[in-house]
């Protein structure tokens, strides 16, 4: 009985010490594993903070590219002013020079022939300057056209203008011009409008 006693002891301690060992195992696997956790969130707080960084960065960059565009759209905007003023300018520098080169032709023509009254547009003046534009709508093509007494003036201006090199002008002679009279009908629709419609004919000197 005592060896079989000392039997199950031995197999006791035995059994203790892997047990113990067994421990140490796992204690040292779990030391392990804490120290793999640490790691692992060290990366993971570093991966954080650089995806934070890259947030910021990325922020950054599209609000400088929206500063761009809003920059580029201004320049833009100013450029497409700019071309049209430019523009502006040369049609009226080019109306300038048109109209200057007119009122050349007229007092060369004024000199040389009697008749020759002037362009219709120096010749019709509206009595208010809010009723310029109109006229001159009124007017249309023939605003820049010479207005002579007679027909047979007209030819001789013509042939002068054509042999002196001068251009090419539009006449309107006074003894073809065929009036029409206004009808009543279409002033009393001017005076029904309370000022708001008027004839040509009653806003030009």
């Amino acid at each position: 009985d005592l060896d079989i006693a000392r039997e199950r002891l031995a197999l006791h301690k035995r059994g203790d010490a892997q047990l113990e060992q067994r421990l140490e195992e796992l204690a040292s696997e779990r030391a392990l594993l804490a120290k793999r956790k640490q790691k692992m969130e060290a990366s993971v707080a570093q991966l954080q903070s650089r995806v934070s960084e890259g947030e910021k960065l990325a922020q950054e960059e599209q609000a400088k590219m929206d500063a761009m565009r809003a920059e580029l759209e201004k320049k833009r905007a100013e450029l497409a002013e700019a071309k049209s003023l430019l523009t502006g300018a040369k049609a009226r520098t080019a109306e300038t020079k048109r109209a200057k080169r007119l009122q050349e032709c007229v007092a060369s023509l004024s000199r040389h022939f009697e008749g020759v009254r002037g362009r219709l547009v120096d010749l019709v003046r509206p009595t208010h300057r809010k009723y310029a534009l109109a006229v001159d709508t009124a007017l249309g093509r023939h605003m820049d056209s010479i207005v002579v007494d007679r027909e047979s003036v007209a030819f001789e201006c013509v042939k002068y203008l054509r042999d002196q090199r001068l251009g090419v002008c539009t006449f309107i002679p006074l003894d073809t011009v065929r009036f029409r009279p206004i009808s009543e009908e279409r002033r009393a629709l001017c005076a029904a409008s309370n000022g708001a419609f008027r004839l040509c004919v009653d806003v030009v000197d």
